[in-house]
């Protein structure tokens, strides 16, 4: 990402100078919290898209070393990850797999890499999935035709006592 002009003059004066320019790489904090504390959460499938939501490559680095990714996808651990290179532009980050526990985030967070190669800090975050109790089980399932089969019986039977009553 180009940041600063420097100018070079070269004159006659000029003899064998050596200029050195590097150049800084774009980076991109993204981060995968749980909604209710907002700690990183690990297991989760993320990838990264371009601004027309296909694929693309992209490095990730992990403390002092550097993986290329031929698709920008990884799993999340205990810590956010760091994404270098990538060119000005829109992105867009979605979860493919959520993690144990939680629900997939279907939503997708877009962000952008800035022309001075600065962006903001990106945060996905899931919530937890809750189990919610078989009460028609099989089981109880059972339990209710068996009661409703005892319900109609004793209603059978009151109306046969009472209608042999009445005849009497």
């Amino acid at each position: 990402v180009k940041k600063d002009k420097v100018k070079i003059v070269v004159d006659e004066t000029t003899s064998n100078k050596q200029i050195k320019v590097t150049n800084k790489l774009t980076e991109v904090e993204i981060s995968k919290v749980s909604a209710v504390d907002g700690k990183e959460l690990k297991g989760a499938t993320l990838q990264v898209l371009d601004k027309d939501k296909k694929n693309i490559s992209c490095t990730v680095k992990d403390g002092n070393k550097k993986e290329t990714l031929k698709e920008c996808t990884w799993v999340s651990g205990e810590e956010s990850k760091i994404i270098v290179g990538l060119q000005p532009g829109k992105y867009y980050l979605i979860e493919t797999i959520a993690p144990e526990g939680y629900v997939l985030n279907k939503s997708e967070v877009e962000f952008e890499i800035k022309e001075d190669g600065v962006s903001e800090k990106v945060v996905m975050k899931n919530e937890l999935e809750v189990k919610v109790p078989d009460t028609l089980s099989k089981r109880s399932t059972l339990l209710i035709a068996i009661s409703m089969f005892d319900i109609a019986l004793g209603i059978g039977i009151l109306t046969h006592v009472k209608k042999n009553k009445t005849e009497e």
